[in-house]
């Protein structure tokens, strides 16, 4: 399998560094994949991967996966103006009327489909989304307000305090190790090991203390839930049986609210399906966007 490169896009005043896998052609169906929070582009490799194993047939044609970098992680610039979610929004939609003037389908993980549901409200018109482990539930409510208010506190801190000392704190190897632990799912140790190494090699990629915590406020202060009037697309909510961060019910009260909306249940995985089962998951899209890609 080849390589995929890189080229960079400017959309919405800001450098989005992207990795581009399958087919260079014009003409190309174009998938877009959008990471969630404090990741970037590593963390969806696996998932495509196994997407253009399932597309690598004369069915499908020839296709074309863009993975960018959020604005504010990984090797894409950061927003001027303040990284709200709005801001995110306007990006995506502006992103993806570049690189796939004649429509695209969207696949998004966790803040990645949050993002996705922003763009949509702004005008953004996919012609199918596929969201993995979306933000279903409300963080600023119900059981898990102090600790999102803890975390938000921890972001804050680290954008105010001094530079050294910030960064220290915001990629210190004992944090990141025990998020790692909380959200990975599998029994597998060897795939454990793997998603820890991911995470302390890329999870600290963030372009400035500003941007993170941002970004981290954006995360948590809407639900794709709240957008779900507007996404008229053919949507699969994609959801671990064991994600904490959104429990299944509040997963299947999206999709039942979705106008076009599909349920599928991973098991034995949580909020990490694009790295604890990324084949399964590639199974699932690939299904789901069956008629556009042999359009």
């Amino acid at each position: 399998m080849k390589p995929p490169i890189t080229i960079e896009i400017e959309s919405a005043n800001v450098t989005t560094r992207v990795w581009q896998y399958g087919s260079t052609h014009e003409s190309a169906k174009k998938i877009i994949l959008v990471h969630g929070f404090r990741g970037d582009h590593h963390g969806l490799e696996s998932l495509a991967q196994s997407l253009l194993e399932l597309l690598n047939s004369d069915a499908y044609g020839e296709v074309t996966l863009l993975v960018p970098d959020l604005p504010g992680f990984g090797a894409s610039g950061e927003f001027a103006g303040g990284h709200s979610l709005s801001a995110y929004g306007f990006w995506l939609k502006e992103f993806a009327q570049t690189v796939a003037p004649r429509g695209s389908l969207l696949v998004a993980h966790s803040f990645g489909t949050l993002v996705t549901a922003q763009a949509i409200f702004h005008g953004y018109d996919p012609l199918a989304t596929a969201l993995i482990n979306p933000i279903s539930a409300n963080a600023l409510s119900g059981s898990k307000v102090v600790l999102t208010k803890l975390v938000l506190a921890y972001y804050r801190a680290g954008r105010i305090l001094p530079k050294n000392l910030a960064n220290a704190l915001l990629a210190n190897g004992l944090i990141v190790r025990f998020m790692s632990e909380i959200m990975t799912k599998t029994r597998n140790r060897q795939l454990r090991s793997w998603i820890h190494k991911q995470h302390s090699m890329y999870f600290s990629g963030y372009t400035s203390r500003r941007s993170l915590s941002e970004a981290f406020a954006a995360s948590v202060s809407r639900t794709v839930t709240d957008f779900s009037g507007l996404m008229t697309q053919e949507t699969a909510v994609i959801a671990g049986d064991l994600d904490d961060i959104t429990p299944v019910h509040k997963q299947l009260e999206l999709a039942k609210k979705l106008r076009r909306g599909s349920f599928y249940l991973v098991g034995g995985a949580g909020h990490l399906i694009h790295y604890e089962a990324p084949a399964e998951a590639a199974e699932i899209i690939v299904r789901h966007f069956q008629q556009h890609l042999r359009a």
